[in-house]
C-alpha cells in the first residue's frame, strides 16, 4: 500500500492537466488507424478484388462492343481480326471474372 502512496498523490494532478486539456481541445491521442495487420490485410483483398472485378468488367465490355462491330481485316473465310480480338477479351474477362469470384469466395474462410 506504501508503494501506491506516490502515485495516488499524483493523481489529482494529472487529472487536472488531463481535464485542462480536453477543455482547451488540445486533449489528443496517438492511434495508427491500420495498425493491425488484419486490417491492413482486409483493405489490401478489398482494393485487389475490386480492381480485379472493374478490370473484368472493362475487357467484357470491350469485348462485347468489338464483337458488335463488322468488318476488320479477313484472317479467314469465316474470322476477322476484330472477332478473334472480340472472343480473346470475352474469354480473357470470364478468366478475370472467375478469378475474381474465387478470390472473394477464397478469403471469407
Amino acid at each position: 500500500m506504501l508503494k501506491l502512496l506516490p502515485m495516488i498523490q499524483r493523481m489529482p494532478r494529472r487529472l487536472d492537466r488531463l481535464s485542462r486539456a480536453l477543455e482547451q481541445g488540445r486533449f489528443s491521442t496517438r492511434s495508427r488507424v491500420l495498425a493491425d495487420t488484419g486490417d491492413r490485410r482486409y483493405l489490401t483483398r478489398l482494393a485487389a478484388g475490386s480492381l480485379l472485378t472493374v478490370l473484368a468488367t472493362a475487357t467484357g465490355i470491350t469485348g462485347a462492343i468489338l464483337l458488335g462491330h463488322a468488318g476488320g481485316p479477313q484472317l479467314s473465310a469465316g474470322l476477322s481480326l476484330y472477332e478473334l480480338l472480340s472472343y480473346s477479351l470475352l474469354l480473357a474477362a470470364g478468366a478475370l471474372a472467375l478469378r475474381a469470384l474465387s478470390s472473394i469466395l477464397r478469403a471469407r474462410d
